[in-house]
């Protein structure tokens, strides 16, 4: 994804520090381990030097990781100090599907997204979390949150197929 020219990645389930290091190794050429190709959209198709190209990409690429699995939750920490590691997303979806059956899902949930901001505040770095509604956006916001993603390209999808929808059964 990076050679097609992506400025970063979110890998999920991100559930250690040492997983975080293989990441953040895995986006870097100087010190990591991405391997190097000089003919791809990210390179300008061999238009930049190999040391421009190099240095960009290792300034450039975001590496954000994301806590979705609850015994990840306490290691948040951890996880978000490791260098190259740039923010920590909060995943609330998989995080609300792991705990499907039990009691007390969404109070959990929502114990856990703030086990993770408190932690990234500590540890100063961003936090990424999709706000539940419009109503919840001040409420991310006061978490300390710095990115908010306001739906997914499925739930962009499904609105509008769904307006369109409406809008034919209307007329």
């Amino acid at each position: 994804m990076l050679d097609c020219g992506a400025c970063g990645i979110l890998v999920p389930h991100v559930t250690s520090a040492e997983k975080a290091r293989k990441i953040a190794a895995a986006c870097r050429y100087r010190n990591g381990t991405r391997g190097f190709v000089g003919m791809s959209r990210a390179a300008g198709w061999g238009r930049t030097t190999r040391s421009e190209h190099m240095s960009r990409q290792d300034s450039e690429v975001a590496r954000i990781a994301t806590i979705e699995d609850p015994h990840a939750v306490p290691l948040t920490r951890d996880i978000a100090m490791v260098e190259g590691i740039d923010a920590v997303f909060v995943g609330q979806g998989d995080l609300t599907a792991t705990l499907e059956g039990q009691a007390n899902v969404e109070d959990r949930v929502e114990d856990y997204v703030r086990q993770v901001a408190d932690a990234l505040k500590a540890a100063n770095v961003p936090l990424m979390m999709i706000p539940k509604g419009p109503s919840r956006v001040a409420e991310a916001y006061g978490m300390n949150a710095n990115a908010l993603v306001i739906s997914s390209d499925h739930g962009f999808l499904h609105s509008a197929a769904t307006k369109a929808l409406q809008a034919h059964k209307a007329g």
